[in-house]
């Protein structure tokens, strides 16, 4: 069937309902008020009937309020259910850990970086030399993130460990 065949198609009443997604006394009321034109008992030629239907709901808002409400009500509860299933599968974590977690981190790169100061001025006492006095304080300081980011490798592993024996 070409395109202008199938605009040219009649179709009932009952048939535009369920393409608009709305009921055959909708279609009616349409008709009646002179929006839709028929062309027989409850017949309309669905290339017009879809151009005015599309044009009712453009000015209608109250339609499309409630479908977005409807959506908005759909999405919320897919968004529930789908926390749901990540608590049970234990994928999510509650924010004050993971706040109370990444405290920790920090406290922790800030404590072995500032110690890089105490370290490194033995090594720099009466160093001249700029490129030598760099290189030691890049080695100490890879060598404070790297101590850091082990350490909170042990503690992650820690805590599993922690958890296995509490079940």
């Amino acid at each position: 069937m070409t395109s202008s065949a199938l605009f040219m198609m009649e179709v009932s009443d009952a048939s535009l309902a369920e393409i608009a997604g709305c009921t055959s006394r909708r279609i009616r009321q349409l008709a009646e008020s002179g929006k839709l034109k028929r062309v027989g008992r409850n017949k309309f030629i669905l290339g017009d009937a879809v151009r005015v239907l599309l044009e009712e709901a453009a000015e209608n808002n109250e339609g499309s309020e409630i479908q977005k409400e409807k959506l908005r009500k759909l999405r919320a509860e897919a968004t529930m259910a789908e926390l749901e299933l990540a608590k049970q599968i234990e994928e999510v974590a509650l924010v004050s850990e993971f706040e109370r977690a990444w405290g920790n981190r920090y406290g922790m790169i800030r404590v072995r970086v500032l110690n890089v100061v105490q370290r490194v001025i033995p090594a720099i006492i009466g160093e001249t030399k700029e490129d030598r006095i760099r290189a030691t304080l890049t080695k100490e300081l890879r060598d404070a993130l790297t101590s850091a980011a082990n350490e909170e490798m042990q503690e992650e592993d820690l805590i599993e460990e922690e958890l296995e024996t509490d079940e």
